[in-house]
């Protein structure tokens, strides 16, 4: 008989525990050379190897489980033998469950442009509508 594995999950950003050092969290580092030598193969690694449970390594199956990214695709990125997508970077961000200081910095070594749109939708029609215009008139450029 085989044994069913139990559904890969990573822990919530506030199941964690608390970073003592947000450089070192976020770059792997203090020092400012090696934050500027830093690749996007390299951010991918480091932010893998740490978030899963109790810290620990989620595995590129795990990953393509919850992504739907194939192991294969995932293994390119990881080697920088592919450039990753603005949808499946957002994927990998919400599977990993990154905080959003983490995620800036992965989109940024991408060199993919990351947007946030806070939207407060309130009662007024004049709102909703502006909400909407700035909505439709977003367009995600990556920049090289």
């Amino acid at each position: 008989m085989s044994k069913k594995k139990p559904d890969p999950r990573i822990p919530l950003f506030r199941e964690r525990k608390e970073p003592k050092n947000k450089d070192k969290y976020i770059y792997g580092t203090e020092n400012d050379e090696e934050k500027r030598n830093d690749t996007f193969e390299l951010v991918f690694a480091r932010y893998l190897s740490d978030s899963g449970r109790n810290n620990k390594k989620v595995s590129t199956r795990t990953l393509s489980v919850l992504t739907g990214i194939s192991k294969s695709e995932i293994h390119y990125y990881l080697h920088g033998e592919r450039r990753i997508t603005y949808e499946l970077l957002c994927a990998v961000c919400i599977a990993l469950r990154l905080p959003i200081s983490r995620q800036e910095h992965l989109f940024h070594k991408a060199h993919i442009q990351f947007l946030r749109l806070f939207l407060f939708r309130k009662s007024s029609s004049v709102n909703q509508e502006r909400a909407d215009n700035i909505q439709e008139s977003m367009v995600y450029q990556a920049f090289d």
